[in-house]
């Protein structure tokens, strides 16, 4: 049996490659392609691929050198990013893309107890308005931009 000598970097490692295998389950119905001709699941498989290239370079890493010891886990952070995840999915429909990205900054942070109300704010003004500047206007994505129910 092997000793774990840096066990964050097997856990890391471990959900890599599960994170990994559940994206392949999970786009395993999408056509692949070819490199010339590329399907709509090409590039998640070649995403998996790399994720578990990285996994397991984090287990080896974890079972050959020596690392700090496990870690407690602190559930305030693991939260409000998730919540902050969520708040984007569910408004940016809603309420837009510039709405979406300050809620997704601002909620965020909260997940650090040293983060500076004001620079907070001002990072999440910035990024709403660089998102609608890069994917909107330059990329030319169809994202809302405006509230639903503002009719301009």
């Amino acid at each position: 049996m092997l000793k774990v000598r840096s066990p964050n970097d097997v856990i890391g490692g471990l959900f890599l490659i599960a994170v990994a295998i559940l994206a392949l389950w999970l786009c395993a119905s999408l056509r692949q392609g070819t490199t010339l001709e590329m399907g709509p699941g090409y590039v998640p498989r070649l995403l998996c691929a790399v994720q578990l290239v990285f996994g397991a370079i984090m287990l080896v890493q974890g079972v050959t050198t020596e690392g700090p010891p496990l870690e407690r886990w602190v559930p305030r952070p693991i939260l409000f990013v998730l919540a902050s995840v969520t708040f984007f999915a569910a408004t940016l429909e809603p309420l837009g893309l510039p709405v979406a990205v300050a809620g997704v900054v601002l909620i965020s942070a909260a997940a650090n107890r040293d983060t500076k109300p004001l620079q907070v704010a001002g990072m999440a003004a910035i990024l709403a308005v660089f998102s609608v500047g890069v994917f909107v206007k330059g990329l030319g994505l169809a994202m809302p931009v405006w509230p639903s129910f503002w009719s301009l």
